[in-house]
């Protein structure tokens, strides 16, 4: 790996505002929830949104990506935001137990979720050997 933290979050930040957009297009396509702002305030919060799970993606990839068993950069990142993803829907599953009226499991979006982090996991490793 050898990057930089600098690098690696370069290359998390440019991988998520791409991914933020693709998450917009695939749930405006899917409608599997339907988004409650505009479609200005809709595109500013994806991009952000994008942009830190990016960084927090980019920034375990300098960290836990040389120990990973892969070779392959793009099979590390798909690992990291895989699994960052899963141990965010763990903390939605417990805040579930805590109040069920407030939050509840949906079967497409935690499918939907699973398939959008494994699409950030891919644009995190293309961007990881190309832009950088």
């Amino acid at each position: 790996m050898g990057r930089s933290w600098k690098q690696g979050i370069l290359a998390g930040v440019t991988a998520g505002i791409i991914w933020g957009w693709v998450a917009m297009a695939a749930n405006s396509l899917t409608g599997i929830f339907p988004l409650e702002a505009s479609f200005a305030h809709n595109l500013v919060s994806f991009t952000f949104g994008g942009a830190i799970f990016g960084v927090v993606a980019g920034g375990l990839m300098v960290v836990a990506g040389p120990v990973l068993p892969f070779k392959r950069t793009i099979p590390k990142a798909v690992l990291i935001c895989a699994s960052l993803w899963i141990v965010l829907r763990l903390g939605g599953a417990m805040l579930s137990v805590m109040d069920a009226h407030r939050y509840h499991v949906l079967a497409p979006e935690t499918l939907q979720g699973f398939a959008l982090a494994l699409i950030l996991g891919t644009l995190l490793g293309i961007t990881w050997k190309r832009v950088l």
